[in-house]
């Protein structure tokens, strides 16, 4: 089964980010989800997020 990269962007304001090398370049699509805030998140989509891997910043529980 191939996955994707979904990428939780928290706390910033929405933009457009051209993905396509980075897409052609893993050959994998990517997924960018942005989120007001941590807390304003359902609990089980937190918890995934949680279990993923943080590239930047931290994360108050």
């Amino acid at each position: 089964m191939e996955s994707d990269i979904d990428i939780a962007v928290i706390g910033v304001k929405e933009k457009d980010i051209n993905l396509t090398k980075f897409e052609n370049l893993l050959e994998k699509n990517i997924i960018i989800n942005f989120y007001p805030s941590f807390n304003k998140i359902h609990k089980h989509l937190r918890d995934s997020i949680l279990n993923g891997i943080l590239l930047s910043g931290s994360v108050d529980i």
